[in-house]
């Protein structure tokens, strides 16, 4: 039974194994519905020489009947391509790409790196309903919510923009690293405010300096001199 047509998908028998449509050689889409409550799902599979590969592209229920088969296929295509380009097929999620990205950062940056977006992460997204997310089904609503949460636990956008730049980071790692097929999910939402509070211009004058110095534990002296001798910030001058 053709499945890219409104009338003929109404007319299958409720199943739980999926009616498929071949697109190409080894590659299909799928549409399985098991109940009449529901609008079916539609899936995809894709042979790569020596097995098959399924992903669930989604019910498309927002959308007309007579236009999700064309959803459903442009959403396939996209992890065909995905996948001849190397991608990966196992599903991933937000909370586990921020752990790679901060593994990522103890090697290319420096401890120091991996523990501020560690914390960060820690915060906002472990524990947050984005972090579960996998990557293949993360959509814009997801990181507009995300944001909204953030917004309202307090903080300014400035500090808004240092959190989601973290975010930002973490999910373009997993994208160059073929994760997932598209960063549209975040390529937007994530952007920084623009308007947002200036930098920050706490300035300690002489002899507040040299109170903080001399309160200071005796090795940590050194490394406090030396910020008030040379305008450095601290990461830059331990990293020199």
């Amino acid at each position: 039974m053709r499945i890219d047509r409104v009338d003929t998908r109404a007319k299958l028998k409720l199943r739980r194994d999926p009616y498929w449509y071949r697109i190409l050689q080894g590659r299909y889409i799928g549409y399985r519905r098991m109940s009449v409550t529901t609008p079916g799902t539609w899936l995809a599979r894709y042979y790569d020489g020596e097995v098959y590969k399924y992903h669930r592209l989604g019910e498309f229920e927002i959308l007309p009947e007579k236009g999700r088969f064309d959803a459903a296929r442009r959403a396939a295509e996209e992890w065909f391509k995905h996948l001849d380009r190397g991608g990966s097929s196992v599903a991933s999620s937000v909370k586990a790409a921020c752990a790679a990205y901060v593994e990522h950062l103890k090697v290319e940056k420096s401890e120091a790196a991996a523990a501020d977006a560690k914390g960060r992460f820690g915060r906002l997204v472990d524990a947050d309903l984005l972090g579960p997310i996998l990557l293949q089904k993360l959509a814009p609503r997801h990181v507009v919510d995300w944001k909204v949460r953030v917004l309202a636990k307090g903080g300014t956008r400035g500090s808004f923009n240092r959190n989601a730049t973290a975010l930002r980071a973490a999910l373009n790692l997993a994208y160059q690293r073929r994760e997932v097929a598209s960063d549209h999910a975040w390529s937007d939402e994530l952007r920084p405010f623009k308007q947002a509070d200036g930098q920050r211009t706490l300035y300690l004058d002489l002899d507040a300096r040299r109170k903080l110095i001399e309160k200071a534990p005796a090795e940590v002296r050194p490394l406090l001199t030396a910020l008030a001798l040379v305008p450095m910030r601290p990461g830059e001058l331990v990293n020199t």
